[in-house]
């Protein structure tokens, strides 16, 4: 698995929570 595919995985995961997710993002 790829970082980037990595980084996705982790996201779709925490999508539920949404706070971890938009600080993803907003860095």
């Amino acid at each position: 698995m790829s970082t980037f595919e990595s980084a996705m995985y982790f996201v779709k995961i925490n999508t539920e929570d949404g706070s971890i997710t938009r600080r993803i993002i907003n860095e």
